[in-house]
């Protein structure tokens, strides 16, 4: 996680993890960053970091059902 760089390291790295760990298609990024007592845009932009590699997908209301 280190080799992509950013000036807030550690809670990069914390919400990385927490969004891919935590991020089933249940729980707001809200939920996350409330759980994880991280900072909403650090999980949010997170979010998008994994989403922009493909490894996150925003969830259909069609998979909620």
């Amino acid at each position: 996680y280190r080799a992509t760089g950013g000036s807030d390291l550690p809670d990069r790295e914390l919400a990385l993890l927490w969004v891919l760990n935590r991020a089933d298609g249940t729980q707001s990024l809200f939920d996350i960053a409330e759980r994880s007592r991280l900072r909403f845009d650090a999980v949010h932009a997170a979010a998008q970091d994994l989403e922009r590699v493909g490894l996150l997908a925003q969830a259909s209301k069609e998979s909620h059902k």
